[in-house]
């Protein structure tokens, strides 16, 4: 099974005696990566991978032509927050600068929905390109907001932003707690995570022993 650090191996490693006791031996391999737990999984070389939410899975899906699933009932979730060593509160948020964002669809639209709930951008009422928004979508940014994908190191480079908005899962991975500088926070119970597996393998007996030790 592959798994983000922190907290999914640690999650996993809680049912690895029930499964020994079950007589499966279960082998966790760490990835920091968030494409190539999927193609592993596609290419038969895993068998579950437990680090992505089913919107991300799905998008991956239709973007592959694959046939992943996510098992149920669900195992964790986490919360996004809006981050600023600007300001104390979404209110004395300076005027311009950078937010940082995410890197892929999914993500970015659900950041860009957040942002607006937080009351610093509109976004048009349907996505212009299907179906996630993107910045193309902003119909109104009063405080003239640059929005920039693709800083991995966003987290440990919070002062070059105005804010960034980021989630405690990564942030703590990346050695960064995700209770300082937070202005607000969003919990979305969709974007809870789940071990995933093939569709052929959904109904297969070392899954079933898995998600019963889960």
């Amino acid at each position: 099974v592959a798994a983000s650090a922190t907290p999914h191996a640690e999650i996993l490693e809680e049912a690895k005696k029930i499964l020994a006791d079950q007589g499966w031996d279960l082998e966790i391999t760490i990835f920091d990566d968030y494409v190539l737990p999927n193609d592993a999984l596609v290419e038969g070389s895993l068998d579950a991978n437990f680090y992505q939410h089913e919107p991300y899975m799905n998008n991956y899906n239709d973007s592959n032509n694959a046939d992943i699933v996510m098992l149920e009932p669900k195992l964790y979730n986490y919360y996004s927050g809006l981050y600023s060593t600007k300001a104390d509160t979404l209110e004395d948020l300076p005027e311009g600068g950078k937010i940082g964002i995410a890197e892929d669809a999914s993500n970015i639209s659900e950041q860009l929905q957040q942002i607006e709930e937080a009351g610093l951008i509109t976004l048009s009422d349907e996505p212009s390109s299907g179906e996630f928004y993107t910045v193309a979508d902003i119909v109104e940014n009063p405080k003239n907001y640059e929005f920039v994908s693709g800083d991995g190191n966003k987290y440990k480079n919070m002062d070059d932003y105005t804010a960034i908005i980021g989630t405690s899962n990564t942030m703590a991975e990346a050695g960064v707690d995700p209770t300082e500088h937070l202005l607000k926070k969003f919990v979305n119970n969709d974007l809870a995570q789940g071990i995933c597996v093939m569709k052929a393998n959904k109904d297969a007996d070392w899954v079933k022993d898995m998600m019963d030790a889960y």
